[in-house]
Order: C-alpha cells, then sequence, then structure tokens
C-alpha cells in the first residue's frame, strides 16, 4: 500500500511539473508574440510620419525641368497676353499693357498660376480694361475702376526692356530670400506684380510673398530688364501713401 502511494505522488509530481511547463511555454509564446505586434505597429507609425512635404525649389538653375517649366511659363504668359490684347482692342483701339499680374499656390507650379492683364488708354484716367485667365485659358473681362486696384494713369508697360519672365523673376526672389520665407510659412501664397515704378520710371516686379495664416510678407522689387534685385519693400503699393490694394 505504501508502494502504491507512493508511485501515486510520483507521477502526480511529474504531472504537474509538465504542466507548469506547458504553461510557461505558452506565456513565452504570447510574450513574443505581443512583441511582434509591437514592431510593427511602431514600423508603421515611422511609415505614416515620413510623408514626403519638400516644397518645390525653383532656385536650381541646372535643373532640366526648370528650364522646361520657365520656357512654358513664359510661352503661356505671352499668349494669353497676345490674347488679352486683342480683346482690349475690342474695347478701345489704341490700348496699351499698363500692368500684369501672375498669382501661383505654394508648389510654385508655373502651370497651376492665374494670370491678369490690365490695359488703358491716355484719354481715359477713369477706367481700365481688365481680363483674367485661369491655367486653362479661360477667361473674364471687365471694365474697372482704376483707383479700385491700382494707381490711375499708369504708363505703358515698355517691351523693349521687358526681358525678364515672371518665372524668372520668381526664381531670383527665391535665391534672395523667398525660399527661406516659404520655409518658414508653407502657407505662402506668391504674386508677381509687373508695372512701371520707381526708381526712374522703369518696368519692375514685385514678387510678393504673403502667408496666409499670419500677417508676414516679403515683397522683392526687380527690374523686368535686368534681373538686378532693386529693394524689399513691405509693401508693394505703387504710391507709398496709397492704401489702394496693389494686387489685381
Amino acid at each position: 500500500m505504501e508502494q502504491n502511494n507512493k508511485s501515486f505522488l510520483k507521477w502526480a509530481l511529474i504531472g504537474i511539473l509538465v504542466l507548469v511547463l506547458i504553461i510557461v511555454g505558452v506565456i513565452i509564446f504570447l510574450r513574443n508574440r505581443n512583441t511582434n505586434n509591437s514592431v510593427n505597429t511602431t514600423d508603421i507609425i515611422n511609415d505614416t510620419t515620413t510623408e514626403d512635404t519638400t516644397i518645390a525649389d525653383v532656385t536650381n538653375s541646372d535643373n532640366s525641368l526648370l528650364n522646361e517649366s520657365e520656357t512654358t511659363a513664359k510661352a503661356t504668359f505671352d499668349q494669353f497676353e497676345k490674347t488679352a490684347y486683342a480683346k482690349a482692342k475690342i474695347w478701345k483701339e489704341n490700348v496699351s499693357l499698363r500692368a500684369a499680374s501672375v498669382k501661383m499656390s505654394s508648389d510654385l507650379s508655373p502651370q497651376s498660376a492665374t494670370y491678369s492683364y490690365i490695359y488703358g488708354i491716355p484719354e481715359d484716367q477713369t477706367y481700365y480694361f481688365n481680363i483674367n485667365f485661369n491655367s486653362a485659358g479661360d477667361f473674364l473681362r471687365a471694365l474697372i475702376w482704376q483707383t479700385d486696384y491700382i494707381k490711375a494713369n499708369l504708363p505703358a508697360i515698355n517691351f523693349e526692356f521687358f526681358k525678364v519672365s515672371f518665372f524668372k523673376a520668381l526664381q531670383i526672389a527665391e535665391t534672395n530670400g523667398g525660399q527661406s520665407f516659404r520655409s518658414e510659412y508653407p502657407s505662402a501664397n506668391i504674386t508677381l506684380n509687373l508695372y512701371k515704378a520707381a526708381p526712374n520710371n522703369y518696368n519692375y516686379w514685385f514678387v510678393q510673398y504673403e502667408d496666409t495664416l499670419t500677417p508676414e510678407k516679403l515683397i522683392k522689387q526687380i527690374d523686368a530688364s535686368t534681373g538686378e534685385v532693386i529693394s524689399n519693400t513691405a509693401s508693394s503699393n505703387i504710391d507709398d501713401d496709397s492704401t489702394s490694394n496693389s494686387e489685381f
């Protein structure tokens, strides 16, 4: 009888040991599986937080895409101006271009730009003929009061000294603080205004970076003939004392 009890206890202990080993094995398996799941989750999080948010860089003049973009942008600007001039001549035969504007989104794509052209005649100091194009070439034209948007009786643009395209002017502005501004304010919009202004009553591009979330802005005045940066200004109003909107 005593021998049977010893045998029973022996097998009971063996059974308990086997059960303990099984439980330990299950615990280790579950712990390893949870660790693997945690690693996978981390990988997923890392994948979603490394999305490329690089802002377009147009400052590299050796970039072949840049050269193609500049050529395309200039051709688009010239074609729209040719169409705008023909439409303006329907209003008055002796019209001349007084100002132009290009507005670009923060990615600086010339294909997404919108274009505005302002025409006037010497004998009319009340109205301008304004025509706006979207990137698809659709346009809207209207007579506007000269003082609603820009200075009255602007002188005509001299095409002989209009050699710097808007995209080239943007390039120059980018290398002179514009790119840094966009890096700091990625929600900024860019407007390029062309008109005759001081000094010397030359053709100038006013390249304006304006953040949409703060009052911050940066404006570069660039000679439209030579590409020289003339000044940094607080606003691109034609008159220093003017409160009129310089964008059109």
